[in-house]
């Protein structure tokens, strides 16, 4: 069992992953699975790819609705609001390039979005949020 995960964790393009652990967990790839929606504002941390992605991955693992669920985001999940705020002022005078947008509340759109496809697609009992 181990050695299937770490087999599909080094051949695999996509770094999300779930843990077999007891509580599932799993680990979202925040970095090579964005999508932008214009050159100027911050991304969606997780393209419909890397959505359906996680929900394969989830269901191949066991997971059932309503379970509890950990997930591990490389990327602030809840940041600080003075330093978004600054981030967002050097951005629009700036670009978006010079900038790393990379919390998930740089693009309340598409947070709300994962949230929603969470809840939608497996609705677990408990949801906790690790920043890696």
């Amino acid at each position: 069992m181990i050695r299937d995960l770490e087999k599909n964790i080094l051949m695999s393009k996509n770094w999300t992953f779930v843990a077999p652990i007891n509580l599932l967990s799993v680990f979202l790839d925040c970095r090579t699975q964005r999508t932008f929606v214009d050159e100027e504002g911050p991304p969606h941390l997780l393209s419909e790819d890397a959505l359906e992605y996680l929900k394969s991955n989830l269901e191949k693992s066991g997971y059932k609705n309503r379970d509890p669920l950990i997930i591990i985001s490389p990327t602030p999940v809840f940041g600080f609001e003075l330093a978004e705020s600054v981030q967002r002022f050097l951005t629009s005078i700036s670009g978006s390039y010079k900038w790393d947008l990379e919390t998930w509340r740089a693009n309340e759109i598409g947070f709300a979005k994962f949230l929603i496809y969470l809840a939608s697609n497996f609705d677990p009992a408990l949801l906790y949020f690790f920043v890696r």
